[in-house]
């Protein structure tokens, strides 16, 4: 992987989308890169508390994230992103 130059500080949201840039740009089968819903997910995740976090792996449990209540793509929604309004219909 890239090593960032030292001394430069990023928000941890930066370094994340670095990272993601990095893996995507260097992964060669392109079935393996991360799709927009999934770097949205990863970050709205980043962004989140250790307490969210521990709360989501126990809601999670043993299951993989998309054969539960909160899949991944619940995750990537517009609507839980930082910034955005709830919908309402």
């Amino acid at each position: 992987m890239e090593e960032v130059s030292r001394g430069t500080r990023f928000s941890e949201q930066q370094l994340l989308g670095e990272i993601i840039t990095t893996f995507n740009k260097n992964e060669e089968l392109k079935h393996l890169k991360l799709p927009s819903d999934e770097i949205k997910a990863l970050k709205f995740l980043g962004a989140r508390s250790t307490v969210f976090i521990d709360r989501l792996t126990l809601m999670w449990g043993q299951e993989q994230p998309a054969n539960t209540a909160i899949p991944m793509n619940l995750l990537a929604e517009d609507w839980l992103q930082d910034g955005m309004s709830l919908p309402v219909y």
